[in-house]
Parts: structure tokens; sequence; C-alpha cells
């Protein structure tokens, strides 16, 4: 599951790139620029899925008690997920020293 989902983030990460790279050199992206938001949203939504399918009720929890009056599930989703991956490094680490370092739960932590 892990890797799904790193896999797909790789895979928008560069349709997000060659559309900024359309944009930078004046090129027409309307068409990525929409690829890029449809992709986006589902693979946030996905993941986000997934995450709670991984982490189970503690997730769930966690999800449900930070929602944003007005705003519908899926733009909470988005939002969050965003927050997500703009908080994190340019180029996140997959290796599992770095997946378990942030959590001083895991059996493997890294001191």
């Amino acid at each position: 599951m892990v890797a799904d989902m790193a896999s797909e983030i790789e895979a928008l990460r560069s349709l997000v790139y060659r559309t900024a790279w359309l944009v930078d050199n004046g090129k027409p992206f309307t068409k990525e620029a929409g690829m890029c938001k449809l992709l986006g949203s589902e693979i946030a939504s996905r993941c986000i899925d997934r995450a709670v399918q991984i982490h189970g009720a503690l997730a769930l929890r966690a999800m449900a008690g930070s929602s944003v009056g007005g705003a519908t599930a899926a733009s909470t989703k988005y939002s969050k997920a965003r927050m997500r991956f703009s908080a994190s490094s340019s180029r996140p680490s997959c290796s599992k020293k770095s997946v378990y370092a942030s959590d001083p739960r895991s059996p493997g932590r890294v001191a």
C-alpha cells in the first residue's frame, strides 16, 4: 500500500514538473493543468483512504476531529494532503529510516 502511494505521488510530481516547465517556457499548459488538478485530487483521496486503512481508528479519529466547518469532505482531504506535501522537503525520502525517525512510538526509531 505504501509503495502504491509513493508511486502515485511520484507520477503526479512528474506531471506537475512537466506542467511547470510548459508554463515557464510559454507553451500551452491548460490540458496539463487540468490533469494535475484531477489526478492530484484523486491521488490525495486514495492516499488518505489508504492511510486510514494502515493506521486504523487512530487516523480516523484524527481526521474526524479536525474537519473545518463549512468545507466539504473532498476539499478538506485535498487541503490536508496539500499541506502535508508542501510542508515536507522538495524530494521526500522513502527510506525506512526517515519514515520511522519522526514517530516516537515506532520500534525502528532512529535516535
